[in-house]
């Protein structure tokens, strides 16, 4: 039942975070899936009583989960923005599938019944390091990147959003939590009965970081194909950064720079077709749409994102004229278009 659950709910999340183009979407995903994985591995083996190998694809389930857990975690708040938390989850992966795989089975037995005390708690090698070790390197990895954001907006870099310090401590509570029910066992009643906490923490911090996770829209510039910004919209804050800049001058050598990409990119692309330029911190997707050139500024990028940005150009295309002068482009009627 517990398994049924897991799967369910990875199900469950990775729909919601697709819908709401949330980054990482599929490892949020795998958290609880690779859990429900360990408890149908765990059940056959108890009352079907498998072959010895099967309960090796017991462990990598349960350790695969905190390793997919941590790459999530380093990468969530886009301090990091190159696939660090991905490259070190696949190393983690790629370690413990050699070393579970590669221990001899009296070795292993040995190792998963070896006993850890800490004062009235005990657990296991295995379990203190998927749900105690692993789960801590997740949290620090959210306090150390949150220190780093908080940092960089007292050099004026960055403007963090105001709920950011709120996320952060809520995902370092809920992450302790976890680690202590699923890290330690005890005999006593009550913590067995709390225990369910940590199989509830297995849907809960997963949809947790889905709605808290923005994908960071920035701004809309439409331009002409002389390069002449006809709109530039800002959206409302979404996303934990944004990066100070003006709408007038900013914008201008913004719009310039992504006509001269897209002319020197314009023999290979198609009418319609788009083009993902990444300049630091910062994604733009361009695009050619007639005659005029759409650019989406955001910090984070997905397929779902794309998708509805091609649709928005459509439907924003039909406001516009085909006049160069900014003071033509009628934005009270774009405006709600590109809310919505």
């Amino acid at each position: 039942l517990i398994g049924v659950m897991m799967t369910i709910s990875g199900i469950i999340v990775f729909y919601l975070g697709y819908k709401r183009g949330v980054p990482n979407t599929i490892l949020w995903a795998a958290f609880p899936i690779l859990h429900g994985l360990h408890e149908f591995t765990e059940y056959f083996i108890d009352n079907f009583d498998l072959i010895s190998y099967i309960e090796r694809f017991e462990i990598i389930f349960s350790i695969s989960g905190s390793f997919v857990l941590l790459a999530a975690a380093l990468e969530y708040n886009g301090v990091l923005q190159k696939p660090i938390g991905k490259l070190a989850g696949l190393i983690g992966l790629i370690s413990v599938g050699y070393f579970v795989f590669g221990l001899p089975e009296e070795l292993l037995e040995g190792i998963e019944h070896t006993i850890i005390t800490v004062g009235i708690f005990e657990s296991n090698p295995i379990r203190f390091m998927q749900g105690i070790f692993l789960t801590i390197l997740a949290l620090l990895a959210i306090l150390f990147t949150h220190v780093v954001l908080i940092l960089q907006s007292r050099k004026g870099l960055i403007t963090p959003d105001s709920k950011l310090t709120q996320t952060s401590i809520i995902a370092i509570l809920l992450l302790g939590i976890y680690a202590f029910f699923e890290g330690f066992s005890w005999e006593a009643g009550i913590f067995v009965a709390l225990r369910a906490i940590s199989l509830g923490l297995f849907i809960v911090v997963p949809i947790f970081f889905i709605f808290v996770n923005k994908i960071g829209l920035q701004r809309l510039i439409i331009i002409d194909k002389g390069g002449i910004p006809l709109m530039v919209y800002n959206f409302p804050t979404d996303s934990f950064l944004s990066f100070d800049s003006s709408e007038g001058v900013r914008a201008v050598l913004a719009s310039g720079f992504i006509t001269a990409i897209s002319s020197f990119s314009g023999e290979v692309l198609d009418a319609g077709s788009s083009l993902t330029l990444r300049t630091h911190n910062l994604f733009f997707i361009v695009s050619h749409y007639k005659s005029k050139i759409y650019a989406l500024q955001t910090l984070s990028l997905n397929r779902n994102l794309e998708k509805k940005f091609d649709r928005l150009k459509e439907v924003v295309s039909s406001k516009i004229t085909n006049s160069t002068n900014p003071s033509d482009t009628n934005t009270s009627e774009i405006k709600p278009i590109i809310k919505e």
